[in-house]
């Protein structure tokens, strides 16, 4: 949908309402000159932390939303003013630009119904040839469902995925600017899928579940060779009902299982980057006739498990690790014929990533953005807030990928590829600071400084300008700093800083 259409759906319902609201309904036998009542007017306010306009009784809710996300990034480290992606010649240079612009449109019909659309219209990149602009629009969000007990809540269509804490939570929420790379590089080949999901929570949310049928592909992607994904979340909450910090507390697993028919998919794995950009693994190497992309093939699969802790008021520790096993199958890109179809190999990539964050609340009201690992569904809710919470926070996290891309694991009999020639391992440490400035839970200040750490000697791959350069020394890494890749080819280099700020509304 283009962001115009969007945008006068929106303006259409608002002057509908508006206009309704201008006069009272009168129910029907009611006499013209009888007194109406509240609840017979079509009225708008502020509740449950969130804008909304109603009709009468309640029949009918919207919650008009709007999410905008401006980023700026830099970047320090071995290689980076000599690095340049090939894919269109940009490089690790200063930016400022929107990464998130959404309209969004929530709603309750009958107070059972639900509904959710949200249309990205932010995100912005440049293309190969002329380096011209191109839009990523598309669909966030948009899903209806029906809420028929606390604990059977039924949504259909496309949603955030029940994989992992962080991945249930909204990205207006997150304590980091974007997800752990635990969570969106290794644990989820994608935020969102579309599909069918049942979720729903115990009294006081002491136990808590969501499992979905998922088609596979991942967001804004119809299912390509008819099988599907199935995952589930569950945690509790064991001192629910309590007083206290830790009355939050939560611990819980996650997993999913699916395949990928190789006869039908040949979309390429998903790229790990940094927030910022960086690449340091692709699933494609060669050029041209000597191409090969890495692919989904097989099964597909992961287990999760998750922590989170307030153990005070002000201060709380969360922690996720996830090992994978995810299959893949390397094609050809029309050497001798062959099409996306054509599997040259096939192996896997697997392993461990974990993540562990403190967060601290000096001043202000603490969690603004409240606790993690929940989305709660659409309701109407006008009980008076206690004053617009403001509050300072302050949050360190490690993380480390322990991975293994091995291309012939379950060929044995091929030659080996040339990304996993000298080794199969695929590791990365990173450390991240963050300061936000919760002005209310709808305005936010975030300075952000992240360092990631590529032990051992990376391949080279930046031959844009022709030139040839050979390790001193074995390959130990599949990932690999901006320094190995530019055009100096630094292999002693180890790291890259990324300097990031957000300046976010959501309402």
């Amino acid at each position: 949908m283009k962001p115009f259409a969007l945008a006068s759906v929106v303006s259409v319902i608002f002057a509908v309402v508006s206009s309704a609201s201008a006069q009272p309904v009168a129910p029907t036998g009611t006499p013209p000159d009888a007194p109406a009542k509240d609840d017979e007017y079509f009225s708008a306010g502020y509740g449950n932390e969130s804008f909304f306009l109603k009709a009468p009784g309640d029949r009918f809710v919207l919650f008009p939303q709007v999410r905008l996300q401006v980023d700026g990034y830099g970047y320090a480290g071995p290689g980076v003013s000599d690095f340049q992606r090939p894919s269109n010649g940009t490089g690790l240079k200063m930016n400022v630009s929107p990464r998130r612009t959404r309209l969004e449109l929530g709603g309750l019909v009958l107070s059972k119904f639900y509904f959710f659309f949200g249309g990205e219209f932010g995100g912005t990149t440049v293309d190969g040839s002329q380096q011209k602009p191109v839009s990523t629009a598309a669909f966030a969000d948009a899903f209806i469902g029906v809420d028929l007990h606390p604990l059977f809540n039924v949504q259909v269509g496309q949603f955030d995925v029940p994989f992992m804490m962080e991945s249930f939570t909204s990205d207006k929420y997150l304590d980091f600017m974007e997800r752990s790379l635990t969570v969106r590089t290794v644990g989820t080949y994608s935020d969102k899928d579309q599909g069918i999901m049942l979720r729903g929570e115990t009294e006081n949310q002491l136990f808590n579940y969501a499992i979905a049928v998922v088609g596979g592909d991942g967001k804004n992607r119809p299912s390509v060779d008819n099988r599907v994904d199935f995952m589930g979340r569950l945690f509790v909450l064991p001192m629910a009902g309590g007083s206290g910090a830790l009355a939050r507390m939560h611990f819980g697993v996650s997993g999913r299982y699916g395949k990928r028919d190789p006869d039908y998919v040949y979309y390429d794995a998903l790229q790990m980057t940094t927030p910022g950009g960086y690449a340091f693994w692709v699933p494609s190497y060669g050029k041209g006739s000597n191409e090969e992309h890495i692919i989904p093939s097989g099964k597909q699969q992961a287990f999760a498990a998750e922590l989170y802790v307030p153990f005070h008021e002000r201060a709380d520790f969360r922690a996720e690790a996830v090992f994978v096993d995810d299959g893949r199958r390397e094609a050809a890109n029309g050497a001798g014929g062959a099409t996306p179809y054509t599997t040259v190999r096939a192996g896997s990539l697997s392993g461990l990533a974990y993540y562990v964050q403190l967060s601290v609340w000096p001043w202000g009201r603490p969690r603004v953005n409240k606790e993690p690992g929940f989305e709660p569904t659409p309701k109407l809710s006008t009980a008076k807030m206690p004053g617009e919470p403001n509050g300072l926070q302050i949050a360190v996290r490690f993380e480390q990928l322990m991975l293994k891309y091995d291309s012939i694991k379950t060929t044995p009999d091929v030659t080996r590829g040339e990304l996993d020639k000298d080794t199969r391992d695929l590791k990365v440490n990173a450390f991240q600071f963050v300061t936000n400035y919760w002005a209310t839970k709808h305005v936010r200040l975030t300075a952000e400084y992240s360092l990631y750490m590529f032990p051992g000697v990376g391949p080279a791959t930046n031959d844009r300008f022709g030139v040839a350069s050979v390790p001193p020394g074995p390959v130990t890494n599949q990932a690999a700093a901006p320094g190995s890749r530019a055009t100096g080819f630094d292999f002693g280099a180890h790291a890259l800083h990324e300097f990031s700020a957000r300046i976010a509304i959501a309402l």
